[in-house]
């Protein structure tokens, strides 16, 4: 190549992937679960308590700023990982020892809160806890309830809860899907690896042969069957129209358009008679043919129609 020549694809540009665009939903989220105070120059300390259980003022805002850093370390700012990091901070434990109240209901599990600075654990009470790490108590709430029940810590709310509901009938028709034979393309030349299915079968078919080998109830699928439609109640067959065809063809009064007309030379003598005598002529009339519905109609059975693409395959 000539030095100074430029031909295409002779270096990489890299990708040219389009890049996914994040919908103002997703960009939210993850500025709810990001450090909106880095600095902690809006943070307040809470602690009004003079126990000696808790160690809150043994941490100081330098302190308080290095854990707030290794709770938001994440790339990727996701809730699911933000509660399993809460709850490998906090003690459940159930209470031993059970004191009358006049007021309010008894605990049942008492938590504890902590947190790690320079390799031990510290206490502290749940006021600072919640202010460290921006959580409120319904969200505290519900780790410890899902951390006592032993359920996983996950976010439930949202998402995709049909598929799974129809997983079993998904995996059937793929399993049936597979057991059809298939013939090779015939629309090139040239061999290809798709499988084409038998022209003669479609989707109705399909799903009647389906039906017919799966006995199971819950499996079985639904289909919009042309039978039930109210718009194919007016479609008729070719021997409902063979029918009418000759039944207008026998009687003269009636033409194969169905409009009724009397012949010129002689009048029936139910026409109606004008005052001078003559016959009065009236506007042609439509003939309303009862129409057969389609549910009617003799329909193969699913056994027909195995027997059929047995056949063909």
């Amino acid at each position: 190549m000539i030095e100074g020549e430029h031909t295409v694809g002779d270096t990489n540009r890299g990708t040219r992937k389009r890049k996914i665009n994040t919908t103002s939903k997703e960009r939210k989220r993850e500025i709810r679960y990001s450090n909106l105070d880095p600095d902690l120059l809006n943070f307040k300390n809470n602690c009004d308590h003079r126990s000696k259980r808790f160690e809150c003022m043994e941490l100081l805002l330098a302190d308080i700023k290095i854990i707030g850093q290794n709770f938001y370390n994440d790339e990727k700012k996701n809730k699911n990982a933000q509660d399993n990091k809460l709850a490998q901070m906090m003690n459940v434990k159930e209470i031993k020892r059970q004191r009358k109240r006049k007021n309010g209901k008894s605990h049942e599990f008492h938590t504890e809160f902590y947190v790690w600075h320079n390799r031990k654990k510290v206490f502290v009470c749940q006021k600072l806890f919640s202010s460290i790490f921006n959580c409120g108590p319904r969200r505290i709430h519900t780790i410890v309830r899902k951390k006592m029940q032993g359920i996983g810590i996950k976010d439930n709310r949202g998402g995709d809860r049909k598929s799974k509901k129809n997983a079993l009938k998904l995996e059937s028709v793929m399993k049936f899907l597979s057991s059809l034979r298939g013939h090779e393309s015939h629309y090139g030349r040239g061999k290809s690896r798709r499988i084409y299915l038998s022209s003669e079968l479609n989707i109705k078919k399909l799903w009647k042969m389906y039906n017919h080998q799966v006995q199971d109830d819950s499996l079985q699928t639904n289909y919009n069957d042309a039978e039930l439609d109210i718009a194919n109640n007016l479609l008729e067959s070719e021997d409902d129209i063979e029918l009418k065809v000759s039944a207008q063809e026998d009687d003269p009064k009636v033409s194969r358009n169905g409009i009724g007309e009397s012949s010129s030379d002689e009048s029936s003598p139910e026409e109606p008679l004008d005052n001078s005598g003559n016959i009065s002529r009236q506007s042609p009339v439509l003939v309303a043919l009862p129409v057969t519905p389609l549910i009617n109609r003799p329909t193969r059975t699913a056994d027909s129609w195995m027997e059929s693409s047995k056949k063909v395959l």
